[in-house]
């Protein structure tokens, strides 16, 4: 061997290395995590923001159906309401409690909770008064005053929705930024480690064996 690189300049350069290899690794582990939040993130804005704004809205649309079927009955009294009739409002109050059961089973803030109950506690008192509109002529201003009631706690929590559905996607983006900066931090670290590597290479001090070597010795 005619030459071989000084031990200071490779000792550098093998620190140089290993810097590069824990930059790999490290920015691969982290990354890996903040790929697994961003798809936390996801699924909660599927799970539990999308969802129960599809419950809202099926809700609303249930309740607005019971509304109208039974103010068409009030209009009918006294005659009694027909079979098809009680039978379709059964059918809207039992797709209500599986709509309010599924939103029930959904990850739920304390402004949300609260006001899901108020909306549980608004519907037990509709149906109270929907029932006592079937079995007799009954004031129709209290299942009205009830709508409002249950409209108000219907577009709360759609305002809660919108809110939470907002800063779990703010909360995507920074994660997504953070990662792309992370990105751009390797980048930079390895183009200097390497740029170093270059410069220590082109510097290093050659050091010539002592003993002199014939040039067709093997």
């Amino acid at each position: 061997m005619n030459a071989f690189f000084s031990l200071q300049h490779k000792y550098k350069i093998a620190l140089l290395l290993l810097v590069m290899i824990v930059t790999l690794l490290s920015g691969i582990l982290i990354e890996r995590n903040f790929f697994q939040r961003v798809d936390t993130s996801s699924t909660a804005l599927y799970e539990d923001r999308l969802l129960p704004a599809v419950f809202v809205y099926k809700l609303t649309d249930h309740i607005h159906q019971r509304y109208r079927l039974a103010e068409k009955i009030h209009l009918t009294q006294p005659a009694p309401p027909t079979p098809e009739q009680v039978a379709l409002l059964a059918r809207y109050r039992e797709g209500m409690d599986t709509l309010l059961e599924a939103f029930q089973h959904t990850y739920l803030v304390q402004d949300e909770s609260a006001s899901l109950q108020r909306l549980v506690t608004e519907l037990d008192t509709y149906a109270a008064a929907e029932q006592q509109l079937l079995a007799t002529p009954a004031n129709f201003d209290r299942l009205e005053q009830q709508l409002d009631a249950i409209r108000g706690e219907l577009f709360q929590l759609s305002q809660i929705q919108t809110a939470e559905g907002k800063e779990l996607m703010s909360d995507t983006e920074h994660v997504v930024a953070r990662a792309y900066a992370l990105g751009n931090f390797q980048i930079a670290i390895l183009i200097i480690c390497c740029l170093i590597a270059q410069v220590l290479v082109l510097s290093s001090k050659v050091v010539r064996s002592p003993i002199a070597q014939q040039a067709s010795s093997n």
